[in-house]
């Protein structure tokens, strides 16, 4: 009988010192990496339609940052819906984006988000 309330007391031991250590282990990988908020603005002809403050990890890709936020379509990089407002060929209107009051330079698969950015998108005809 002792032999078997040693083992029952050391499987208790053993299950909980091992859902203690995976949770410190995860509570570690979570403390490393750093978060940032970052505001999104969405316009159409130059009159906001949504605005969101979101958090995302320190230099998340823009892409996956929209991607997490809003219900978009893309051509190749390209975005071409956000949230049902879509781009329209015919009427020379497309979807542009500034970062910090900056006209965006590369597209949103390859632009890195920073903590404070004011990213935004503003669907209207191209000059």
């Amino acid at each position: 009988m002792k032999k078997l309330n040693r083992l029952v007391l050391g499987a208790t031991i053993l299950v909980t010192l091992t859902g203690c250590g995976s949770g410190k282990k995860n509570q570690t990988v979570e403390s490393t990496q750093s978060s940032a908020t970052v505001n999104i603005t969405l316009k159409e002809d130059h009159k906001e339609i949504d605005s969101k403050e979101v958090s995302v990890k320190d230099e998340a890709v823009l892409y996956d940052v929209l991607k997490d936020n809003y219900d978009i379509e893309d051509t190749k990089g390209f975005i071409t819906s956000i949230d049902g407002h879509k781009q329209d060929e015919k009427e020379n209107k497309y979807w542009m984006y500034t970062i910090n009051g900056k006209q965006a330079e590369k597209g949103v698969q390859e632009t890195n988000v920073s903590d404070g950015d004011n990213i935004e998108f503003d669907l209207s005809k191209l000059d």
